[in-house]
């Protein structure tokens, strides 16, 4: 059996510029596949898009009871690779789901995937009705089911990959905010990096968690992020719970750029 290792180096020149904590501090995995095509985990994600007849309409009479859009496109994205030689006649089919109930539904193909490099696929489809929107008060969910069949469409699946993710509508206007869903909402949020006291720097899943409810008991509603892609399962954690999240890019100090980093919110 092979030798799998991982290494990481937090040496000065390595991009940090002070913080403390390096090393290991999140989840790593090492995943094997039998599969000749597969979908690589990071290598598909979901965004969504609204026409211009859609309408936005409360579902209850408070926040808490959500809303739900029409005219919405979801597109979803990704990368098919192959674990050894090119693979031909490869089929992307993506599920999206509410609740378990499939909502809308895409194949892509036939893609040919080289043997050094991905095949990337868009699929984007429209929900017959209305859905879910994800927002602060009613964080709604849905899944896309990403499932690769090599040999047709109707072949036997070869791989299946599942990202979650929220219907919502973001917008910022110079003059009047931050908007969400069509409704100006107001920031209210904290300026907090991954580690956590004693813990230090590798946070356990359910610390995250801890964190995320305490600053929503406080009226909390946003989470600024540190200068480095903050782990995955806290993003989870947060779409979970009803907050925004404003992921900030790496900082450049030492990689030779000049400026700080930039800022997107999710």
């Amino acid at each position: 059996m092979p030798y799998l290792g991982l290494q990481v180096n937090s040496d000065p020149g390595s991009g940090m510029y002070g913080y403390h904590g390096g090393g290991l501090t999140r989840h790593q995995w090492i995943i094997h596949t039998d599969s000749p095509a597969f979908i690589a985990p990071e290598e598909a994600w979901v965004h969504t898009t609204f026409d211009a007849s859609s309408r936005i309409t409360p579902s209850g009479a408070t926040p808490a009871d959500g809303l739900t859009a029409t005219g919405v496109e979801l597109v979803a994205e990704g990368a098919v690779l192959a674990a050894a030689g090119p693979v031909q006649d490869v089929w992307v089919t993506v599920e999206f789901t509410a609740g378990g109930a499939v909502v809308a539904k895409r194949t892509i193909g036939p893609l040919a995937v080289g043997a050094h490099g991905p095949a990337n696929f868009t699929a984007r489809a429209k929900p017959e009705g209305a859905v879910a929107l994800w927002s602060v008060a009613r964080p709604a969910l849905h899944t896309a089911r990403f499932t690769v069949h090599v040999g047709g469409a109707a072949a036997p699946a070869a791989d299946a990959h599942n990202v979650t993710f929220g219907v919502r509508a973001t917008r910022f206007d110079a003059d009047h905010g931050f908007f969400l869903n069509r409704q100006h909402v107001k920031l209210r949020g904290f300026c907090d990096f991954g580690p956590f006291g004693a813990v230090g720097a590798a946070t356990p899943d359910r610390v995250h968690l801890f964190r995320a409810q305490m600053l929503r008991s406080v009226g909390g509603n946003g989470w600024r992020m540190a200068h480095n892609p903050p782990a995955p399962q806290r993003l989870r954690i947060m779409d979970r719970v009803g907050m925004l999240a404003l992921d900030e890019n790496h900082y450049c100090k030492d990689h030779g750029h000049r400026g700080s980093s930039g800022t997107r919110i999710s």
